[in-house]
């Protein structure tokens, strides 16, 4: 019985997406992850949350050439190209996910920082104010003392 290829049963291999509409496509991403990485550089944000998005945007420079690849020119006939191919956008969106996901637990926590930062100070304007309004009331300072 002759065994038969992964060709032979699916027929002639293609490409998933034509080679002038994924490049093009990746083209757009990359200029957009360049943009950001230019745009990050003159925030005002956290070092850690910073360094985070940087790197998330230069992999998404080396990913969205390599996904246009695993789309158009990657087929079945070429089972080593399609093989690396696919692993490496695997292994890329994998590592752009967690850093995504670290990027949104450091901003909760800085988030956190700040609504406590915010609460704290919130308190202290209402017993300000509580204090001059009983000391406008009664005459009284906020040590007990009658002023004039």
């Amino acid at each position: 019985m002759k065994q038969m290829g992964i060709t032979a049963t699916l027929g002639e291999a293609s490409s998933l997406v034509p080679i002038w509409l994924a490049v093009p496509m990746a083209g757009v991403v990359m200029l957009a992850a360049a943009a950001h990485i230019l745009t990050l550089r003159h925030g005002t944000m956290d070092h850690r949350r910073k360094s985070i998005r940087t790197a998330v945007a230069w992999l998404t420079l080396i990913t969205a050439p390599l996904l246009a690849v695993a789309f158009s020119i990657a087929t079945t006939d070429q089972p080593k190209i399609f093989i690396l191919s696919w692993l490496g956008v695997m292994v890329l969106v994998s590592v752009i996910l967690v850093l995504a996901l670290s990027d949104s637990l450091v901003t909760g926590r800085e988030v956190r920082t700040k609504l406590r930062t915010l609460q704290q100070q919130q308190r202290q304007m209402v017993r300000e104010a509580c204090a001059r309004l009983m000391q406008e009331q009664t005459g009284q300072d906020a040590h007990g003392e009658t002023t004039t």
